[in-house]
């Protein structure tokens, strides 16, 4: 009888472990990549917004995008009006993210692999640490859980999540489109969209937010 029992379990954990996989696997974009954004110092108190993304030896993403196998690099275009405190879209996101916005499954289902998302159309890569955080530049690291809790199984990631951000032809920040999620054997972006069950906080102290100020994707 016990012999049974285990069994039955044994089989019952090896589904869900299954099924799990498969729900990650199919709803994202999958791709062997590191995709990050670094602020670099190129002299005396001038900096370069560096995009970075790092490939895997058999994964084709940086020889599409640049030409080379292993690496591309490449500056960010500057975004207007985005080094501002009154850029709402900005103060939501270091501020209030996972208050407002939630990982959207359904979108990111059938989408294109990163790769293509990245040459689309025009993304900003955001990461914890970017220089347009002036609402709390001191707290990168809980600015990084939030961005990390977007992703699932967010206690596997192995590297920093970055967000992707649209612009629009005057490159301006228009809209928060993707989390891109790093895993040890896999890389893959997940839609993001508006919470439904977001509601402002009655309490003073909390941000003032209308949401169709932001716009999405």
């Amino acid at each position: 009888m016990i012999k049974k029992v285990f069994t039955f379990w044994s089989i019952l954990s090896s589904l869900f472990l299954i099924s799990g996989f498969f729900s990650v696997r199919v709803m994202a974009v999958d791709e062997w990549v590191q995709l990050s954004a670094e602020l670099r110092e190129v002299g005396p108190n001038k900096f370069k917004d560096t995009v970075v993304l790092s490939c895997k030896p058999g994964e084709v993403a940086c020889e599409k995008i640049c030409g080379n196998a292993a690496r591309c690099e490449y500056t960010q275009p500057a975004c207007v009006d985005c080094v501002s405190q009154t850029n709402r879209l900005l103060q939501v996101i270091f501020r209030n993210l996972n208050e407002v916005f939630v990982a959207d499954f359904n979108r990111s289902q059938g989408e294109s692999r990163l790769s293509e998302i990245l040459q689309k159309s025009p993304k900003f890569v955001l990461s914890a640490r970017s220089y347009l955080n002036v609402f709390n530049p001191k707290m990168a690291d809980a600015t990084q859980k939030s961005f990390d809790q977007l992703c699932p199984s967010s206690e596997s990631i192995v590297a920093p999540s970055v967000l992707l951000l649209d612009l629009d032809q005057q490159r301006r920040l228009v809209s928060l489109s993707h989390v891109v999620c790093h895993y040890v054997d896999t890389t893959f972006a997940v839609a993001v969209g508006f919470n439904p069950n977001f509601t402002p906080s009655p309490d003073k102290s909390h941000i003032e937010l209308d949401v169709s100020e932001i716009l999405v994707p």
